[in-house]
């Protein structure tokens, strides 16, 4: 029999591939540059950025510098992104396995985390529709309504995933062991190696392999 998770805990969840089925990051250039908002030329490092994602060798460094070239948007030119990237790109591919899960969850009083690499503006409309109230994202910073090309540091990704959810359980006098993580990505280990329940959720493969030799949950969520 399947143990019923406690009350108590938090389950954090990966956005991208473990929630919705694609990258909302890529999916927001789409969008900007089909609002003509963004230029073109933010595509260019795009294949280099998922490749060094892909095979772990991601540079947060050029990561942030790679938004240099998004300086001087109106940051209400930036919320129509992500508001239009959500109901045009995002909302179509949920994952109607993960909703459940989310709800069921929620259902037993646990509280939900969005624990994710992408942007503020693009998570925040679906943590609305799915009724989760906390999102630990990654941020644009900005001045007199502009952005600045600079994130808030520092960047969500790896061990600062880790880090950020670590504070996230202290401030809410939780245990690592009453919390679960969902995730398909062999980049966040750090932080699926710590709580009690990690789950690997449509994982890569060598999250796959991980997940196996450890005798970790491997869940398939899809949109049907």
């Amino acid at each position: 029999m399947q143990n019923v998770p406690s009350p108590y805990g938090c389950d954090f969840f990966d956005v991208d591939h473990t929630i919705v089925d694609g990258t909302t990051g890529l999916q927001s250039l789409l969008t900007g540059i089909g609002l003509r908002i963004l230029p073109l030329r933010v595509l260019y490092s795009v294949p280099k950025l998922i490749w060094q994602y892909n095979y772990g060798r991601f540079d947060t460094g050029a990561a942030t510098q790679y938004f240099r070239d998004l300086a001087g948007i109106r940051e209400e030119d930036v919320m129509k992104i992500g508001e239009v990237n959500y109901r045009k790109r995002v909302q179509p591919v949920i994952f109607n396995d993960a909703k459940k899960c989310i709800e069921y969850r929620q259902s037993l009083g646990r509280t939900i985390v969005f624990l994710t690499s992408s942007f503020s503006h693009l998570i925040q409309p679906l943590a609305e529709e799915l009724h989760v109230e906390h999102v630990l994202s990654n941020r644009l910073l900005y001045d007199n309504g502009l952005t600045t090309g600079f994130l808030q540091e520092p960047f969500l990704f790896g061990n600062e995933k880790l880090r950020q959810s670590l504070m996230f359980m202290e401030s809410r006098n939780v245990s690592p062991n009453d919390c679960s993580f969902f995730t398909d990505s062999h980049n966040d280990l750090s932080l699926m190696e710590v709580v009690g329940e990690p789950v690997a959720v449509n994982p890569d493969s060598r999250l796959r392999k991980i997940a196996s030799k450890r005798d970790w949950s491997i869940e398939r969520f899809s949109r049907k």
